[in-house]
């Protein structure tokens, strides 16, 4: 297991504990400001990891938007929402704002093992 990853699970147990950093970090024997760097270096790997990850696509691949952040008391006007329509081996799908996840889900599980 490597540092990084041991620091994960001591970040992940002291969230969940409760606990100031001062006591959870006495408990591992370091500062309370190096549990705390810990954490904000975690964050901040994992929002460049996933930064990267939304900004790296194949080569000849399209950019899709398929989500726009709507704030708390803000309107969406739910007429105009057009679907998202994928098209996987011959197979057309339209995936409706107000689509059932179930659903979808089971109708991917079924083109999975239609394909096998």
């Amino acid at each position: 297991m490597t540092d990084w990853k041991k620091r994960e699970e001591a970040i992940a147990a002291w969230r969940a504990s409760g606990k100031t950093a001062r006591v959870f970090a006495s408990g591992l024997g370091i500062g309370p400001s190096t549990l705390q760097w810990w954490a904000r270096e975690l964050r901040e790997r994992a929002s460049a990891t996933a930064s990267s990850a939304m900004t790296t696509a194949p080569r000849g691949s399209v950019s899709v938007p398929i989500a726009r952040i709507v704030r708390p008391g803000e309107h969406v006007d739910r007429s105009s929402d057009a679907p998202v329509t994928l098209d996987v081996d011959g197979v057309r799908i339209a995936v409706h704002s107000d689509f059932d996840e179930k659903l979808l889900a089971r109708v991917v599980r079924a083109l999975r093992g239609a394909s096998a």
